[in-house]
Parts: structure tokens; C-alpha cells; sequence
């Protein structure tokens, strides 16, 4: 599953640790969204240094300008690449993100690769263009329905003014400093919760090549050998 990291405006950085021990634990595609300069701006990377140094650069500059939401995806069907890599626009300037399984599938030929969050951003972004609904923020079926979709999940939206809707289940916070998560496994190294993710540094490790599952190193291609996935190198890039 998935894991969002939301950051307030004014308060703490994610720390190095919380970011890899989240990519460990989720390493098939980072993204951020952030708000700068009028509008929402989104970053994405499949590499975890790379990933890391956009966001910590970026949360230095802008910490008392936005909120930042990081999203590390753990892919449990679809195509792992920056294209099924969240945010995802909604419509109107709004991005959301998402962890869980909607199950949403398409029977469009064009959409057949569209993970079932990337199907769910693109039915709100044709809602917002129905001038029946205008802003569906503002819509409470709209709201309602978003929230029918998540029983355990968590969806996070930003509106094109810069404020975090949160959607579905409450999530939890760190046990030190203001930080929210999905889940628990961004802070596993304080003892959060019974699963220890091993911390290495990355340096030690080609993280182009694989990522940490539970704690042990893996290639992609041992990962689409043991899950059945056809493998690729492109779809790792």
C-alpha cells in the first residue's frame, strides 16, 4: 500500500530517515505537491536521491509559504512509471493522491493502463468540467461521493488555492512534530509500530536497480519474477 506524508505550512521538515524508510517500503514512484507562486505545482522521480533532493530543496526554500504532500506509491497492478506515478489533476487546477486499492478499471482502450487512482482523478476532472458542478470541492454529493470510495483508504487533494482536503479514513501522526502520514510506515525507526524497517544508506545500494522489501535488498526483475510481472528496465526508468 501506498503512503502520503503531509507537511503543514510552518511546520517540520520530513526527515531523511522518514523519507527513505518510506520509499523502502514503497519504492515504485515519488511525487510531491506543493503550492507556489498562484497555482499547484507537482514533482515527480522513480529515483529515491533524486527524489529526495527535489523535495528537500524545495521544502527549505518554500516552508513558510505551502503545505507539501509527498506521495511514495507501491504499485499493486498497473504499470510502474512517472505516468501511473501520483499527483494526479482532478480538474480546475486541483491534484490529488491516494493510497489503498479503489478497484476502479476502465473498458476504454486508451485507459487500459490508467491505475484505478489515475481512473478516479480523470472521472473528477470531467465532473469539474460539467458547469452543473463547477468546483466539486464545493459540491457535497461530489465530496460525499469521494468519500463513499475510500472506506479504509486515504485520498488528499489540493485545491488550486493551496488548502489539503483530506478524504476517507483519519491516518496517523508522527510522534514527533506535526507531520501526518497515511500509515505508519514513515516512522518506523521510532518504534511507531511493530514492523522495523531496516535503515541503510543508500549509497551502499543502486537504487535504480532495486528497492528494500521488508527490510531485504531486491532487483526489479526479482520483483516482476516472484509477482508474475513482465519485466521491463524502461518501466523502472
Amino acid at each position: 500500500m501506498c503512503v502520503i506524508i503531509h507537511q503543514p505550512k510552518d511546520n517540520r521538515q520530513v526527515t531523511f530517515e522518514e523519507f527513505q524508510s518510506s520509499w523502502q517500503s514503497n519504492p515504485h514512484g515519488f511525487g510531491l505537491m506543493y503550492f507556489h507562486n498562484g497555482s499547484v505545482r507537482i514533482e515527480k522521480s522513480m529515483k529515491m536521491m533524486d527524489a529526495w533532493d527535489i523535495y528537500s530543496n524545495l521544502s527549505k526554500e518554500l516552508e513558510w509559504e505551502t503545505d507539501f504532500v509527498l506521495h511514495f506509491r507501491w504499485s499493486t497492478h498497473w504499470t510502474i512509471g512517472l505516468a501511473n506515478t501520483h499527483p494526479f489533476h482532478c480538474g480546475n487546477g486541483k491534484y490529488l493522491v491516494h493510497n489503498g486499492v479503489l478497484g476502479y478499471t476502465s473498458d476504454k482502450p486508451w485507459q487500459e493502463d490508467f491505475s484505478d487512482t489515475r481512473l478516479l482523478a480523470k472521472t473528477l476532472e470531467d465532473i469539474d468540467g460539467d458547469e452543473t458542478y463547477n468546483n466539486w470541492l464545493d459540491n457535497p454529493v461530489v465530496c460525499d461521493f469521494v468519500n463513499s470510495v475510500c472506506t479504509w483508504d486515504k485520498i488528499l487533494v489540493m485545491g488550486n488555492d493551496g488548502v489539503v482536503h483530506k478524504f476517507g479514513d483519519k491516518g496517523v501522526m508522527s510522534p514527533c512534530g506535526q507531520l501526518w502520514a497515511s500509515n505508519d510506515s514513515p516512522f518506523d525507526m521510532y518504534g511507531y509500530c511493530t514492523h522495523k524497517t531496516q535503515v541503510i544508506e543508500p549509497q551502499e545500494y543502486d537504487i535504480s536497480e532495486g528497492f528494500f522489501e521488508d527490510g531485504v535488498w531486491i532487483t526489479n526483475q526479482e520483483y516482476c519474477e516472484r509477482y508474475g510481472i513482465p519485466y521491463d528496465p524502461a518501466d523502472w526508468k
